[in-house]
């Protein structure tokens, strides 16, 4: 199971590595960390790890959190948050 959701959020990052192919030319190297939801907005992979990580928050709590960032996959969703 642990091997199944690593190999889902490595194919989600390639996802989103490919939806940004060619767009890093004009980008800082300040943007590397840097994804961005489907509404826009920017998140780092620091925050996902944190909200992953956050053992204050309960799985459904996670789960609007990553949905707040724009992210609306549900199986990367389950990808994050078994990290």
């Amino acid at each position: 199971m642990l091997v199944r959701a690593n190999l889902r959020w490595a194919a989600a990052l390639g996802l989103v590595g490919l939806s940004s192919c060619g767009s890093g030319v004009l980008t800082s190297p300040l943007d590397a960390h840097r994804e961005v939801g489907v509404d826009g907005r920017q998140f780092t992979l620091d925050e996902l790890q944190a909200i992953a990580d956050d053992a204050d928050l309960t799985e459904d709590q996670k789960r609007k959190r990553f949905r707040a960032l724009g992210i609306e996959d549900v199986d990367l969703i389950d990808a994050l948050l078994n990290l």
